[in-house]
């Protein structure tokens, strides 16, 4: 990803744990989150690091940023499709536990 920093990220998630600290019912937070380390496992996925790329998307999962049903919905998504299809997606929601249902 074109100017991805981990040390800024890593002060973002810092930021986001505060908040959750804070008040855990705010739930943009968590969706703030799954975008962050859906960017982290973006970034390993570029180096082929496979490892990492897992790790990231399981701590977000961990975190409440993926719940099970999100996960479930790309589970589906990808059964639906034929085999060697292409599939389009919009945005972190979509994009990110189809990429882990992938790993």
């Amino acid at each position: 990803m074109i100017g991805y920093n981990e040390t800024y990220s890593d002060s973002i998630i810092n930021f986001l744990d505060k908040a959750i600290s804070l008040n855990p019912d705010y739930r943009e937070t968590y969706y703030w989150f799954h975008a962050e380390y859906g960017a982290r496992a973006g970034n390993a996925i570029e180096d082929f690091k496979i490892k990492e790329c897992k790790q990231a998307y399981e701590t977000a999962m961990a975190k409440g940023a993926m719940p099970k049903w999100v996960l479930e919905f790309a589970r589906n998504t990808l059964n639906s499709c034929d085999s060697n299809a292409i599939l389009f997606t919009q945005g972190d929601i979509t994009l990110n536990p189809i990429s882990y249902c992938r790993l």
